[in-house]
């Protein structure tokens, strides 16, 4: 057995990807959070997306651009070219699955988190 204890199957590695794309400990995971909520509202350009986005503490384009590839990366967006050079990205059903499933869990969890103490 090797020394380590569990080993992680391939399905454990990529949720620990899926996770770190959505929730890593940095400055880029509110702005990943925020590009898959506003891409619930429909298929959006990067430019759209840094406008959806705007506001007091605006993002920047590059920003946006490497949110989008770690998405992408992990299967949570998907790209789609409109008239051979416009690219769009959309949630992908998986994504929207995992996200639904993340604020039902949420809803589940409230009365616990609120409580502070882990009592419903």
């Amino acid at each position: 057995m090797d020394r380590s204890g569990l080993l992680l199957s391939e399905d454990d590695k990529n949720l620990l990807k899926i996770g770190r794309a959505l929730f890593p400990r940095d400055k880029g995971s509110l702005i990943r959070f925020k590009v898959v909520k506003a891409l619930l509202l429909g298929p959006k350009t990067q430019a759209k997306i840094v406008d959806h986005l705007g506001g007091a503490d605006r993002v920047s384009r590059q920003a946006v651009s490497k949110a989008c590839k770690e998405l992408k990366q992990v299967g949570i967006i998907e790209e789609i070219e409109l008239n051979g050079k416009r690219k769009e990205y959309r949630l992908t059903v998986p994504g929207k699955r995992l996200l639904g499933f993340l604020y039902q869990i949420q809803r589940e969890l409230r009365p616990y988190m609120e409580s502070g103490n882990g009592e419903g």
